[in-house]
């Protein structure tokens, strides 16, 4: 049995539009990737539109063997990675506190000094330098992948709102965004799916043609057009349409009798098999 593991988000955000001191070490972004380099947007490998920027899957040129499902955001207004993330996993709440100790110990010394701005559903903290801030926030999830994402900005055009505020809802923000990378992964599977059944279906029909040589030439056309026709057998009717939701068969002297059903009431079509050879069809 699969056992859904916890999961911690750990949720940076970089705003780093105005200068750090000389003592901090300025963010530039991560795995081979530049805040605020231009983007191409059409060479994403999955890609989510937003208001604002569009969210997209990549390919780093420079991957951790520690992450995967790399994304970034990339700007509508001028074309630039506003944000660069991650998926880590962690498997239990020790090796939370653990992972967090080791986040705070390493912008302790980077970055001078960490303050909590916590919540009751999440951990948030974050290191204030002029007008700029680098923070992290820490969710746990059932089944969620966790992730670590960079943003670059200022407080400046933020003036309206309380930075701890701001800070929750940039995470919040985030945590949307890898909600719309998964759908748009699973939407992207689905439709590698049934591309491939296209494929294999094409594939067999013409095995079939090939196999069967003495079919007529509206026969092939037919099959190869995905309409049925008296005289088909139901192994080639199966192949273009697939199974049907109901088989109802009667066995008698004469042989076996089968009606298969294609669709639900009022829309159903209903094809009728006599010993495995299609002799009509109601639409």
């Amino acid at each position: 049995m699969k056992i859904a593991m916890p999961v911690l988000a750990i949720i940076f955000i970089f705003l780093t539009n105005s200068v750090f001191a000389a003592k901090y070490e300025p963010i530039v972004g991560a795995f081979g990737l530049k805040l605020g380099d231009v983007f191409d947007v059409s060479q994403a490998i999955i890609k989510v539109d937003g208001k604002e920027s569009t969210t997209c899957s990549v390919k780093p040129p420079q991957p951790d063997a520690n992450y995967d499902n790399y994304t970034i955001s990339v700007s509508k207004a001028d074309g630039r990675i506003t944000r660069i993330s991650a998926n880590y996993k962690v498997s239990s709440s020790a090796d939370k506190k653990k992972l967090i100790k080791e986040i705070n110990d390493g912008l302790l010394q980077r970055y001078g000094r960490v303050k909590s701005a916590g919540s009751a559903s999440s951990d948030t903290y974050y290191v204030m330098a002029e007008e700029a801030y680098v923070a992290y926030t820490c969710y746990i999830y059932t089944g969620y992948t966790g992730v670590i994402i960079f943003s670059w900005g200022s407080t400046k055009n933020n003036t309206n709102k309380k930075i701890d505020y701001y800070i929750l809802d940039e995470s919040k923000s985030a945590d949307l965004m890898i909600h719309s990378i998964k759908m748009a992964v699973m939407q992207q599977q689905k439709d590698q799916k049934i591309a491939q059944e296209k494929q294999d279906k094409e594939r067999l029909k013409q095995e079939y043609i090939k196999s069967h040589s003495a079919l007529s030439e509206n026969m092939k056309q037919a099959i190869l057009d995905n309409k049925i026709m008296i005289g088909m057998e139901s192994k080639i009717v199966e192949i273009m349409w697939g199974s049907p939701e109901k088989i109802n068969r009667h066995v008698g002297s004469y042989g076996v009798t089968e009606q298969w059903v294609y669709g639900k009431a009022p829309n159903a079509i209903y094809v009728y098999f006599d010993n495995g050879i299609l002799k009509s069809w109601q639409e």
